[in-house]
Protein backbone atom coordinates (compact mmCIF):
# COMPACT_ATOMS: atom_id res chain seq x y z
CA UNK A 1 0.00 0.00 0.00
CA UNK A 2 1.43 3.78 -0.58
CA UNK A 3 1.73 5.45 2.12
CA UNK A 4 0.44 2.80 4.51
CA UNK A 5 0.30 3.90 8.05
CA UNK A 6 -0.75 1.62 10.38
CA UNK A 7 -1.78 3.84 13.38
CA UNK A 8 -3.98 5.17 10.85
CA UNK A 9 -5.48 2.22 9.78
CA UNK A 10 -6.14 0.97 13.44
CA UNK A 11 -7.42 4.42 14.92
CA UNK A 12 -9.82 4.52 11.49
CA UNK A 13 -11.03 0.58 12.49
CA UNK A 14 -11.80 1.58 15.87
CA UNK A 15 -13.66 4.92 14.91
CA UNK A 16 -15.38 3.11 12.51
CA UNK A 17 -16.07 0.29 15.22
CA UNK A 18 -17.42 2.62 17.49
CA UNK A 19 -20.13 3.73 14.48
CA UNK A 20 -21.48 -0.31 15.02
CA UNK A 21 -24.47 0.96 16.98
CA UNK A 22 -25.66 3.26 14.45
CA UNK A 23 -24.67 0.64 11.05
CA UNK A 24 -26.95 -2.22 12.71
CA UNK A 25 -29.74 0.59 13.45
CA UNK A 26 -29.51 1.52 9.72
CA UNK A 27 -29.63 -2.31 8.97
CA UNK A 28 -32.44 -2.59 11.33
CA UNK A 29 -34.22 0.13 9.41
CA UNK A 30 -33.69 -0.82 6.44
CA UNK A 31 -35.34 -4.64 7.80
CA UNK A 32 -38.06 -3.10 9.32
CA UNK A 33 -39.04 -1.20 5.95
CA UNK A 34 -38.87 -3.78 3.72
CA UNK A 35 -37.50 -4.06 0.22
CA UNK A 36 -37.55 -5.60 -3.01
CA UNK A 37 -33.75 -5.25 -3.88
CA UNK A 38 -30.51 -4.65 -2.46
CA UNK A 39 -28.90 -2.08 -5.51
CA UNK A 40 -25.32 -1.63 -5.23
CA UNK A 41 -24.08 1.43 -7.37
CA UNK A 42 -21.51 3.63 -7.20
CA UNK A 43 -17.80 4.91 -9.59
CA UNK A 44 -14.47 2.81 -9.80
CA UNK A 45 -13.04 1.47 -7.09
CA UNK A 46 -16.09 2.27 -4.73
CA UNK A 47 -18.10 -0.30 -6.36
CA UNK A 48 -15.44 -2.24 -6.83
CA UNK A 49 -14.94 -2.28 -2.74
CA UNK A 50 -18.82 -3.05 -2.28
CA UNK A 51 -19.01 -5.99 -5.45
CA UNK A 52 -18.24 -8.23 -2.35
CA UNK A 53 -21.19 -7.55 -0.46
CA UNK A 54 -23.51 -7.84 -3.03
CA UNK A 55 -21.87 -11.92 -4.03
CA UNK A 56 -22.11 -12.40 -0.28
CA UNK A 57 -26.05 -11.45 -0.79
CA UNK A 58 -26.08 -13.87 -4.22
CA UNK A 59 -24.41 -17.00 -2.00
CA UNK A 60 -25.33 -16.62 1.30
CA UNK A 61 -29.04 -16.10 0.74
CA UNK A 62 -32.02 -15.62 -1.60
CA UNK A 63 -32.60 -11.97 -1.18
CA UNK A 64 -32.20 -9.81 -4.63
CA UNK A 65 -29.40 -8.33 -4.84
CA UNK A 66 -27.64 -6.52 -8.32
CA UNK A 67 -24.93 -3.89 -9.14
CA UNK A 68 -23.77 -1.84 -11.71
CA UNK A 69 -21.49 1.23 -12.20
CA UNK A 70 -23.35 4.34 -11.28
CA UNK A 71 -22.20 5.28 -15.17
CA UNK A 72 -24.31 2.18 -16.62
CA UNK A 73 -27.17 2.71 -14.02
CA UNK A 74 -27.93 6.45 -15.64
CA UNK A 75 -27.14 5.34 -19.10
CA UNK A 76 -29.45 2.34 -18.62
CA UNK A 77 -31.54 2.62 -15.39
CA UNK A 78 -32.30 -0.62 -13.96
CA UNK A 79 -35.60 -2.62 -14.40
CA UNK A 80 -35.85 -4.29 -11.26
CA UNK A 81 -35.48 -0.63 -9.19
CA UNK A 82 -38.73 0.29 -7.35
CA UNK A 83 -39.94 2.40 -4.70
CA UNK A 84 -39.46 -0.39 -2.52
CA UNK A 85 -35.71 -0.73 -3.25
CA UNK A 86 -33.09 -0.03 -0.58
CA UNK A 87 -29.85 1.53 -3.12
CA UNK A 88 -26.08 1.15 -1.78
CA UNK A 89 -23.73 3.96 -2.51
CA UNK A 90 -20.35 5.02 -1.43
CA UNK A 91 -17.99 7.80 -1.99
CA UNK A 92 -14.60 8.77 -0.61
CA UNK A 93 -14.97 12.44 -1.37
CA UNK A 94 -18.90 12.69 -1.05
CA UNK A 95 -18.96 14.50 -4.65
CA UNK A 96 -18.10 12.17 -7.27
CA UNK A 97 -20.45 13.45 -10.04
CA UNK A 98 -22.02 9.98 -11.97
CA UNK A 99 -22.71 8.94 -7.66
CA UNK A 100 -24.50 11.95 -7.18
CA UNK A 101 -26.36 12.00 -10.10
CA UNK A 102 -27.30 8.22 -9.06
CA UNK A 103 -28.33 8.98 -5.92
CA UNK A 104 -30.69 11.20 -7.16
CA UNK A 105 -32.13 9.11 -9.91
CA UNK A 106 -32.35 6.71 -7.40
CA UNK A 107 -34.19 9.03 -5.08
CA UNK A 108 -36.05 10.26 -7.50
CA UNK A 109 -37.44 6.81 -8.70
CA UNK A 110 -38.57 6.70 -5.17
CA UNK A 111 -35.79 3.99 -3.48
CA UNK A 112 -34.47 4.46 -0.20
CA UNK A 113 -30.56 5.34 -0.57
CA UNK A 114 -28.23 4.42 1.89
CA UNK A 115 -24.31 6.15 1.56
CA UNK A 116 -21.16 5.57 2.80
CA UNK A 117 -19.29 8.64 2.81
CA UNK A 118 -15.95 10.03 3.66
CA UNK A 119 -16.88 13.44 4.19
CA UNK A 120 -19.47 14.84 6.41
CA UNK A 121 -22.31 16.75 5.07
CA UNK A 122 -20.89 16.07 1.79
CA UNK A 123 -23.81 16.33 -1.41
CA UNK A 124 -23.94 12.67 -1.27
CA UNK A 125 -25.06 12.80 1.85
CA UNK A 126 -27.58 15.73 1.25
CA UNK A 127 -28.86 13.20 -1.39
CA UNK A 128 -29.61 10.39 0.75
CA UNK A 129 -32.02 9.14 3.29
CA UNK A 130 -29.29 7.47 5.60
CA UNK A 131 -25.83 8.23 5.67
CA UNK A 132 -22.51 7.07 7.27
CA UNK A 133 -19.74 8.93 7.48
CA UNK A 134 -16.40 6.67 8.01
CA UNK A 135 -13.95 9.86 7.44
CA UNK A 136 -10.73 9.05 7.02
CA UNK A 137 -10.36 5.95 4.93
CA UNK A 138 -9.35 2.06 5.42
CA UNK A 139 -11.45 0.22 6.65
CA UNK A 140 -14.40 1.48 5.26
CA UNK A 141 -15.59 -2.14 4.23
CA UNK A 142 -15.99 -2.29 8.22
CA UNK A 143 -19.65 -0.70 7.58
CA UNK A 144 -20.27 -2.91 5.19
CA UNK A 145 -19.39 -5.88 6.96
CA UNK A 146 -21.56 -4.50 9.80
CA UNK A 147 -24.27 -3.51 7.63
CA UNK A 148 -24.81 -6.42 5.17
CA UNK A 149 -24.12 -8.72 7.88
CA UNK A 150 -26.58 -7.82 9.73
CA UNK A 151 -29.04 -7.93 7.20
CA UNK A 152 -28.18 -11.34 6.03
CA UNK A 153 -28.97 -12.46 10.25
CA UNK A 154 -32.10 -10.83 10.17
CA UNK A 155 -33.28 -12.81 7.39
CA UNK A 156 -32.10 -15.67 9.09
CA UNK A 157 -29.12 -16.68 6.88
CA UNK A 158 -26.58 -15.37 9.30
CA UNK A 159 -26.74 -17.00 12.48
CA UNK A 160 -23.29 -16.13 13.60
CA UNK A 161 -23.62 -12.33 12.81
CA UNK A 162 -23.27 -11.23 17.05
CA UNK A 163 -20.18 -12.75 17.26
CA UNK A 164 -18.84 -12.14 14.03
CA UNK A 165 -19.87 -8.46 14.66
CA UNK A 166 -18.18 -8.83 18.36
CA UNK A 167 -14.79 -9.88 16.17
CA UNK A 168 -14.88 -7.19 13.16
CA UNK A 169 -13.44 -4.75 16.66
CA UNK A 170 -10.29 -6.66 15.43
CA UNK A 171 -10.20 -6.01 11.80
CA UNK A 172 -7.91 -3.42 11.34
Amino acid sequence: MVNFDEAQILANAQRIYGMRAAIEAAADEIWNRGFDLLFFTSSGGSLAMMEPFRFWIDTASRLPAASMTAADFLVTGCSHLTDRSVVFLTSKSGDTKETLEAAAKARNAGAWVVSVAGVPDSPLEQLSNRCLVYENGRPQELIFYLLIGRILYKNGDFPAYPEFADNMKHLG
